[in-house]
């Protein structure tokens, strides 16, 4: 039965949150800093409402679209608010100067103020929707017969950025710290589903085995350590009795999705090496509660 409601259901959730994107807009959160005044006490929490109003629909954006394989509706390059602020200073009142968006993914920023669950979340699935606008790009370009040397430099910053930002979350939140925190879990699996997505184009970008098995070899080996931790990622919220996390069904399926890039890989290279995927017991613990 859940199975003949489930499209139905998400099909109206989809609408909806596309009502409420668009609010968004209308009310112009995404321009709250648009200016260079600084909030006062007594303001912060109605513009860090904001914010966090804004990031919240900006990572919907990004989840439902990708998934579903949509054109993304907020743009980066018209984001004039800030990060939200570490939840300890939002919950006291405590104003704290967050960098925007490009600054954080670009620039190296202070690991105290930096490592916020929700910011991190919010970096990966921005780098996730960066990966599929690439995707898209190439994915035109092959259509229209017009390949260049942009797609292989776009996937050689994207994959430099996205190591980068691996490295600072597990400095910033050890593997104990991610095993117990939902929303840290949540971050981890759209950063390991990102890698795949990388890593599914980086087979299309070389397709001659022959001629580009290094390439294709350190991507193969990337998909099978992203596929690992997905797996491990999956053991873990067994533990939960309830994943409150927003588009998470469909996370489920897009990983599944992804993972037959590991499989892709191994087939082109006709490897003897093991290929580790996620098992459907794995899979199943992704399992969560429609809301």
């Amino acid at each position: 039965m859940l199975e003949n409601t489930e499209p139905v259901t998400f099909l109206r959730g989809w609408a909806s949150a596309g009502r409420a994107i668009r609010l968004i807009q209308l009310m112009r959160l995404n321009d709250v800093d648009a200016s260079a005044h600084t909030d006062e006490p007594r303001d912060f929490v109605e513009s860090e409402t904001k914010r966090r109003t804004f990031w919240i629909a900006f990572c919907l954006d990004r989840l439902i679209c990708i998934l579903e394989g949509l054109p993304l509706t907020l743009s980066e390059q018209t984001i004039c608010t800030r990060l939200p602020s570490p939840e300890n200073m939002f919950l006291s009142g405590t104003p704290v100067k967050m960098p925007f968006l490009p600054q954080a993914l670009s620039a190296s920023i202070e690991p105290s103020i930096r490592a916020s669950p929700f910011v991190e979340s919010i970096l990966f699935t921005a780098l996730w929707g960066r990966v599929f606008l690439h995707h898209q790009q190439s994915a035109a370009e092959r259509v229209c017969g017009n390949v260049s040397a942009g797609a292989g430099q776009r996937q050689t910053l994207l994959e430099d950025l996205l190591s980068r930002h691996l490295s600072r979350f597990r400095e910033s939140f050890p593997s104990a710290t991610v095993e117990v925190n939902q929303m840290l879990l949540f971050t981890d699996m759209i950063a390991q589903t990102t890698v795949l997505a990388l890593c599914r184009e980086a087979e299309l970008l070389a397709p001659d085995a022959a001629k580009y098995s290094d390439f294709i070899l350190r991507y193969q080996w990337k998909a099978s350590e992203a596929a690992q931790k997905l797996s491990c990622v999956a053991g873990h919220l067994s533990g939960f009795n309830l994943f409150q996390l927003g588009s998470v069904n469909r996370l489920r399926q897009g990983t599944q999705d992804a993972m037959v890039v590991d499989v892709d890989f191994s087939s082109t290279l006709q490897s003897s090496n093991e290929v580790v995927t996620l098992h459907d017991e794995d899979i199943n613990m992704l399992e969560v509660a429609d809301f």
